[in-house]
This record gives structure tokens, sequence and C-alpha cells, in this order.
């Protein structure tokens, strides 16, 4: 009995082994091409709520969150955003200014990503306005957003994608 066991255990696990020696890569083939990310360099965003500039983390964090998601979804590699500062500033000679609301020149945008040898560069402001309406039997809060975003593509030195006069809108209504 307790050799048909030895013959079982040994049929069973012969099969096993075997296909364990073949993890890994295999030597007759060849390795396939490491996977190269794009990079893409991120310009600190821009907010304003009304005519001021903007203090809702809640709000930003969600802007900044769902960008930055979807660059890393389409497989880019987001450059440390200490490196596009530092960068910026060996360019401009200042720090990136999102208070003044202006996206930059594009043909400085271009310099940066040669400089930090990125494949794009993104840089967009978003602009909100949140006020409450009395309706009917009671106050309704109504709210609309812009944002602007531009994408440059440094090889090409021309936009992949430029939100026109007024970027995208959005209205709570």
């Amino acid at each position: 009995m307790d050799r048909k066991l030895l013959y079982l255990f040994t049929l069973l696990a012969l099969p096993v082994t075997a296909s364990a020696q073949k993890i890994g890569p295999d030597k007759d083939k060849p390795s396939s091409p490491s996977v190269q990310l794009k990079k893409v360099a991120v310009l600190p965003m821009a907010f304003r709520e009304g005519d001021r500039e903007a203090t809702s983390e809640e709000a930003i964090g969600a802007y900044k969150s769902a960008m930055l998601g979807a660059l890393e979804k389409l497989g880019m590699e987001v450059i440390d955003p200490a490196k596009v500062n530092a960068a910026w500033r060996d360019l401009t000679g200042g720090l990136y200014e999102t208070a003044k609301f202006e996206l930059p020149n594009p043909e400085t945008l271009v310099l940066l990503g040669k400089k930090l040898k990125a494949d794009f560069v993104v840089v967009s402001r978003c602009h909100w306005r949140v006020r409450s309406l009395w309706v009917g039997v009671g106050p309704k809060t109504k709210a609309n957003a812009t944002a602007d975003l531009w994408i440059v593509d440094v090889a090409k030195s021309e936009f992949s994608l430029k939100s026109e006069s007024g970027g995208v809108k959005s209205d709570s209504t």
C-alpha cells in the first residue's frame, strides 16, 4: 500500500516539478523590450474662485487628483514637481506664479520640456463660481466652472491639446 502511494505521489509530483522548472524567462527566447513610458512635466495648476485665488482644498485636490490619475492611466510617467519647479526657475528666473492666472508662453513650455527631457508638458487652470439663489420654496446652490488645459508635444513643438478661448465649461444646472 505504501508503495502505491509513493508511485501515485511521484506521478503527481513530477509534472508539477517539471513545470516549476520552466518558470522565469526562457533562455532560448529573446527577452521582450522593456516598456518605455512617456514622460510628462506638469506645471503647478492655477485655481480661482470668483475673482480671487481659490482656497477650497477639497475642490483643488479633486481636480489635481483627476488630472494626474488620468495621465497615469494613459501610461505616462509624471516628472517630480520639484524638478519641474527647479527647471522653470532656471529658465525664467522665478517660480511659476499661479496667482497671475495666466497661461505661459508656448515656446517656454517647449524649452521646459527639452530641459526636463519630457515628451509632453501640461499646464492648466480652473476657474469656478458658486452662488446661492432663492428659487420658489428655498435656496439653490448654482456652480459653474471653466477649465483650460494645454498639452504640448515637445518633440513636435506643437499643441497636442489646446482648449480654445474659454476652455471647457461645466454648469451645475
